[in-house]
């Protein structure tokens, strides 16, 4: 790949593509409301893109589950990725970067095409997992472990912006709790004594 993609951390170039259906689809769309998966593939119809697309296909509900929505996209005609949806009974847009714009601006163009990257986009709009390197069958497995790690990063940092602890603080609470040691129990109280009677005093025997 000889372009530079997308740094972590940055904000995910907005967008607005025709999909397979020719209706238009806008990235800053999907802010606030779900992280998105937007994976470049080289050309429709392929065995490796056909592998891919259909294995995103097949994990989407657990991807929505996780509140996310997959884009494919690639530099083939709407024409082109109507048939491939088709074929392969694709239920989510499959964008057509004709003009190979998009595909340049993230970085995932090469030669022939779009390059193989998938970009993991959080609600914000904000870069937090680039995947340049993709196996096509297995690679939504290692997208949904990156979405279930960010989940994990999202509640630990707002249970700290409560005060609470977050796991890991937990965890150590409770070792320290646990390695504690147990104090004895307090010896019972003796048991109280009867006051002593005083002696009667001793007869006298008149003289």
């Amino acid at each position: 790949m000889s372009q530079q993609t997308l740094a972590l951390g940055t904000r995910a170039p907005d967008f607005e593509l025709p999909k397979q259906d020719g209706t238009t689809v806008r990235l800053s769309d999907f802010e606030s409301r779900s992280n998105v998966v937007l994976f470049f593939f080289p050309k429709a119809s392929t065995p490796g893109c056909t592998a891919e697309a259909t294995a995103f296909r097949d994990a989407l509900p657990a991807f929505r589950e996780l509140s996310a929505e997959v884009l494919g996209m690639s530099t083939d005609m709407v024409e082109e990725q109507a048939a491939f949806a088709k074929a392969c009974q694709i239920p989510f847009p499959l964008l057509a970067d004709a003009a190979r714009m998009v595909c340049s601006t993230y970085g995932a163009l090469n030669g022939h095409g779009a390059a193989r990257v998938t970009y993991l986009i959080d609600k914000a709009g904000v870069v937090r997992r680039v995947f340049s390197r993709v196996n096509p069958k297995g690679h939504p497995d290692d997208v949904l472990g990156a979405l279930r790690e960010i989940a994990q990063e999202s509640k630990r940092v707002a249970r700290s912006a409560l005060g609470l602890p977050t796991n890991g603080a937990k965890k150590e609470a409770g070792a320290l709790l646990a390695a504690a040691p147990v104090p004895a129990p307090p010896s019972p109280a003796p048991a109280p004594t009867a006051p002593a009677v005083p002696a009667a005093p001793a007869a006298v025997t008149p003289a």
